[in-house]
């Protein structure tokens, strides 16, 4: 189809070329035509490597002949837009709700978008995809270790081409949607998952680790929270010796213990953090929030009630000792 517009383009603009070489060079119009017709037949390099390479063609004719070549190309890439637009327009959608049953046309336009699929057509709410983008690239087995998947088509389990995830990214883009970060270091290493995967694993698993705290039930929160607060144990000068950061926390109700939550992010992020500097971050922030809350709330340990929560407490002017490690991390800093 491309050298249909070429040929168009050469002898609509032939007086012109002419025009152009008289003084230059000689415009040879129909070596123009065998030329693009030789790179037609043996595509092996892209077409303007074919002509800047060329030693038999003259510096100027380059540039007449690559101008012409990009005025084709546009206007085949308008035809095709055009094509596109009117099948898609005409072609029956294979879903007529979202993932969650509403039906598509009750829809703004701005929200879908269509996707042609083994030429097929399916439409998808935007944030419908997101969330399918989302869940893909931040999969993880049991402990937490990241095995990102292929972003697939949900009615079919078929991976999206590269160039629907193109489409779904740059739509996305101009409609004024929130692209997710994982997303666009995805589009970047043109959706190569292996190389995404291995060059951003540190990444993937910090959102790993908080969208599986986010998950949690308020039963699996209350055992997560009375393991951090059974494990964490802080100096007692008095004593001389190591006792839990907050006492008696298997006695705290369920309804009271769920509002320390928040605290899990850190103590998580502190355990299976990727980054070494981020993990020592993120304990001291959960050390010095838990003293802040016990010095704001004395008598919590007793009457369980709370007049500073944990998401309000100022804990920045808290000053703690150095962590102590435990043996296996006593172990590996020994010189």
């Amino acid at each position: 189809m491309i050298d249909r517009f070429f040929k168009y383009e050469i002898k609509k603009n032939e007086e012109n070329i002419r025009l152009w070489c008289k003084d230059v060079c000689y415009a040879n119009i129909p070596l123009l035509e065998i030329i693009f017709e030789m790179y037609s037949t043996y595509k092996s390099t892209l077409y303007s490597h074919y002509i800047e390479y060329n030693p038999f063609i003259h510096s100027y004719m380059k540039i007449v002949i690559l101008n012409t070549y990009c005025d084709a190309k546009q206007k085949l890439n308008k035809l095709k837009r055009v094509f596109i637009r009117y099948i898609r327009k005409r072609r029956k959608s294979y879903s007529t709700t979202d993932l969650s049953l509403k039906p598509l046309s009750e829809l703004r336009a701005t929200e879908l978008i269509d996707i042609m699929h083994n030429y097929k057509k399916y439409t998808f709410k935007i944030f419908d995809l997101s969330n399918i983008i989302f869940n893909s690239l931040i999969n993880s087995d049991d402990f937490l270790f990241s095995s990102p998947l292929r972003i697939k088509n949900p009615y079919t389990n078929i991976p999206f081409s590269i160039e629907n995830l193109y489409i779904i990214y740059f739509c996305m883009l101009s409609r004024g949607f929130i692209v997710h970060p994982l997303f666009s270091l995805y589009m970047k290493e043109n959706f190569n998952l292996a190389i995404f995967s291995l060059k951003h694993e540190g990444l993937i698993k910090e959102y790993i680790i908080d969208n599986k705290i986010k998950q949690y039930t308020k039963t699996t929160t209350c055992l997560e929270l009375q393991t951090m607060f059974d494990a964490l144990t802080i100096y007692n000068l008095a004593t001389l010796d190591y006792t839990p950061i907050l006492p008696n926390s298997n006695l705290i109700p369920d309804d009271i213990l769920v509002t320390f939550k928040p605290l899990l992010y850190h103590y998580c992020h502190s355990l299976y953090s990727m980054n070494s500097c981020y993990r020592h971050t993120e304990y001291n922030k959960l050390i010095k929030k838990i003293v802040a809350f016990m010095n704001e709330n004395p008598y919590f340990t007793i009457t369980h009630k709370i007049n500073v929560p944990i998401t309000k407490v100022n804990y920045k002017h808290i000053t703690i000792p150095r962590r102590s490690y435990t043996n296996i991390e006593s172990l590996l800093i020994i010189p």
